[in-house]
């Protein structure tokens, strides 16, 4: 292994555009998450994301492995970081840096490396005023040497709605008697709706981050806004 060489960069082009080393950047994500390469329509998808969150993109190459290992021009670790928002207490949010896509590969870890592209982040929101930063982790314990602890939880619900939206019956009656009602909106005002209701929401929810641009493509109708391999759906809004 030879020296390493740390990069941060933006992406190239216009929405829809492909750029050379940020697919590699991409390539590198769904290595280092042992993911299968998602192609180069969602790879797009992808940038396109990390444009229009303005994220920072950190890259580590090895441009002295070995030859018969995956090319110099794929990076051996990646680290991302974006302007955010987080409600500290109901009726107060703060901007927040996020942090995202972290990634190193077997073969180069401890070698300081996460150490060195989170210490740099962290510098980056300080130097920028941001008090807080954030980031969602299956393994929480990696980070807690930097500072990161546990502030809020996710989980994710699924409806079945094939026969209708069966609610309870103390459900529907107090639904009924609030005078709100449930509607399908056309893709043109969901995207409105959404935005308003979730910014009331994140204002109440202490924990709750701002919505990434992935939920708000979800919003807007596509069919893969987290441009997963695999992840195409057919989305209907609907609104209570």
């Amino acid at each position: 292994m030879g020296e390493l060489r740390y990069e941060n960069f933006t992406v190239d082009g216009a929405q829809g555009s492909n750029d050379p080393r940020g697919a590699e950047f991409v390539r590198a994500i769904d290595y280092g998450f042992l993911e299968s390469p998602r192609g180069a329509e969602n790879e797009v998808a992808q940038l396109d994301r990390f444009r229009a969150e303005n994220t920072v993109l950190g890259a580590v190459y090895d441009d002295g492995q070995d030859p018969r290992a995956v090319g110099s021009q794929r990076p051996v670790a990646t680290f991302g970081d974006y302007r955010a928002s987080v409600c500290v207490v109901p009726g107060v949010v703060l901007p927040a840096q996020m942090v995202t896509e972290v990634t190193v590969r077997g073969t180069h870890r401890r070698r300081g490396i996460l150490t060195k592209l989170m210490t740099s982040a962290l510098q980056r929101a300080k130097d920028d005023g941001l008090a807080l930063s954030l980031l969602t982790a299956s393994e929480g314990g990696i980070y807690g040497r930097f500072g990161f602890g546990v502030s809020a939880f996710s989980s994710t619900v699924t409806i079945p709605v094939a026969k209708g939206l069966q609610l309870r019956a103390e459900v529907a009656e107090s639904l009924k008697s609030s005078g709100m009602s449930v509607i399908v909106p056309s893709w043109e005002a969901f995207a409105t709706m959404y935005e308003d209701v979730f910014a009331a929401f994140q204002l109440a929810t202490p924990g709750q981050t701002g919505h990434t641009q992935s939920y708000r493509d979800r919003a807007a109708g596509k069919p893969n806004p987290w441009a997963v391999k695999g992840e195409d759906r057919a989305w209907r809004p609907l609104v209570v």
